[in-house]
């Protein structure tokens, strides 16, 4: 009986695989739902048998079930990612082709854009041209000598007090004109500009209550008080600049030329003044200024392009002149009747420096191929340096003891020019 119960666990045993090397080997009755299962030790000897209930066959195999997942990517996985891979190639394969494609059509614009600027310019070069342009410009002259005439003294201080009355130069439309000519085949032009200007200024005053009103201009010797007084400037400013002017190849967006000429200027200033009541009877003092000269001037001027035939520009010169200058001083009292003061004196070749600076903005758009508009407008400043003289009697007791003074002129404002380039 021992040796077929033997025979028929031996056939019927399983080996379950656990930790630790231990073994758990498992007898399966044929008659029975029941198990009989003895633990092994790691020495092979059997120390119990356990009866327990058949463990179901999802038991037996989970222990293979929780083991990690080692297996290789599917085919078709591999498949759809070297799909996705191909795509964004594509993808930036074709915005490279893009960028090629733009960088390619801005070259050939740009090369076209020099091709035609190029032709334009030497087809212009091959052309003479006349060009007229006239100027409105809206200047205020002003001078570092004092044109006083009167102090008007509410009588507080002890010696002089009060305010000095002095008029200033209005501003005033000029006109300038130019007219150039464009050699053909060469970056030179030769040209005329005249400039013409007329200004004047005025003034009056009255003497306070109880106050004084002092006679500046007058001599001292014995007229000092009025009642009324009064003061009117003038001032004539023409101007003729004969030059050759020279234009710089161009630097992309940047031009320049340099010029240089012949300048002819004569400038004239007048000062009327008129004092009545006290020590005077319609008197009168008549200061005349006058400045003849000729001298070489020279500048450059820079233009860069904005587009669409606009461009910002900047003109620096200056000028040396020989200069002749006059200066004559009358006064008279009791209606012209009494001849006070007359003085005369001329300072001759004088060098008068000049500094002129020029901004502005420009539009000379092509109307076709003989013809251009010029359109600009700026600012402007002139300074003539020791332009004018003036003379003061300083005591009244020394008739002939009189100062010396020499002053500054200078004229700035707007300017508006408009002009037309004929090539032919």
């Amino acid at each position: 009986m021992n040796n077929v119960m033997f025979s028929i666990v031996m056939g019927a045993m399983a080996v379950v695989p656990v930790s630790n090397a231990y073994a758990v080997p498992v007898w399966l009755s044929p008659t029975s739902d029941t198990a009989v299962s003895t633990t092994t030790t790691a020495t092979d000897s059997m120390t119990s048998l356990v009866a327990s209930p058949r463990p179901a066959e999802s038991q037996l195999t989970q222990p293979y079930a929780q083991l990690p997942d080692v297996s290789t990517p599917t085919e078709a996985t591999l498949q759809q990612r070297l799909q996705d891979l191909e795509l964004r190639q594509q993808s930036l394969e074709q915005e490279i082709e893009v960028l090629r494609q733009q960088i390619e059509q801005q070259a050939v614009e740009s090369a076209d854009v020099d091709t035609t600027t190029a032709a334009t310019e030497a087809a212009n070069s091959d052309l003479q041209g006349v060009s007229f342009s006239a100027e409105a410009i809206i200047f205020r002259p002003r001078t570092s000598i004092l044109q006083d005439y009167a102090i008007v003294d509410p009588g507080q201080a002890l010696f002089t007090g009060g305010d000095v009355a002095a008029p200033d130069y209005d501003q005033r439309v000029g006109a300038r004109f130019k007219l150039r000519y464009h050699i053909p085949n060469s970056p030179v032009t030769v040209g005329a500009t005249y400039t013409t200007l007329d200004s004047s200024g005025s003034s009056a005053v009255e003497r306070p209550v109880n106050g004084f009103l002092l006679a500046t201009l007058a001599a001292p010797v014995q007229n000092e008080n009025a009642d009324r007084a009064s003061s009117s400037l003038t001032l004539t400013y023409d101007v003729t600049d004969v030059e050759v002017a020279y234009h710089l190849p161009g630097a992309g967006s940047l031009h320049t030329q340099l010029f240089g000429g012949v300048r002819f200027a004569n400038i004239n200033q007048a000062n009327n003044v008129f004092y009545d009541g006290q020590d005077f009877t319609n008197g009168t003092v008549n200061i005349r200024r006058s400045l003849s000269g000729v001298g070489f001037r020279v500048g450059g001027e820079v233009a860069l392009d904005l587009g669409s035939d606009i461009s910002l520009f900047g003109r620096a010169a200056g000028s040396l002149l020989i200069s002749d200058i006059s200066t004559r001083q009358q006064e008279t009292n009791n209606n012209g009747s009494d001849l006070i003061v007359s003085l005369n004196r001329t300072a001759s070749d004088r060098v008068i420096p000049v500094m002129e600076l020029v901004a502005g903005l420009q539009w000379q758009p092509q109307l076709n191929e003989n013809l251009s508009f010029d359109v600009a407008a700026g600012y402007e400043f002139q300074q003539w340096f020791n332009a004018s003289d003036t003379a003061r009697f300083v005591d009244n007791s020394g008739t002939g003891v009189i100062t010396q003074d020499t002053g500054d002129l200078s004229l700035s404002g707007f300017f508006l020019r408009l002009g037309l380039l004929f090539r032919f």
